[in-house]
């Protein structure tokens, strides 16, 4: 039978310190951070008034930029036009 913790495992306390002004720079940093991951290098996306691009623009750019959607029937009239 295995042990739940093994002789090579750390445990580490944390504390959480109410903080409601903390808490909200951090959920500000962790959403940019996560809203920025796949931006190309220098471009930085935001929800206020601060940096290269608004919301809005980045959401249009990228429906512009993506790729058509296939119709369902395509499978179906590639597989009956070459076989």
């Amino acid at each position: 039978m295995t042990t739940i913790l093994s002789r090579f495992d750390l445990i580490f306390i944390v504390r959480d310190i109410r903080d409601e002004e903390r808490d909200r720079g951090i959920a500000r940093h962790v959403m940019g951070v996560h809203m920025n991951a796949n931006a190309p290098q220098g471009v930085r996306v935001t929800q206020g008034a601060e940096g290269d691009f608004d919301m809005p623009t980045i959401k249009k750019f990228v429906r512009y930029a993506s790729p058509p959607s296939l119709p369902p029937s395509l499978p179906t009239s590639l597989l009956l036009v070459y076989t």
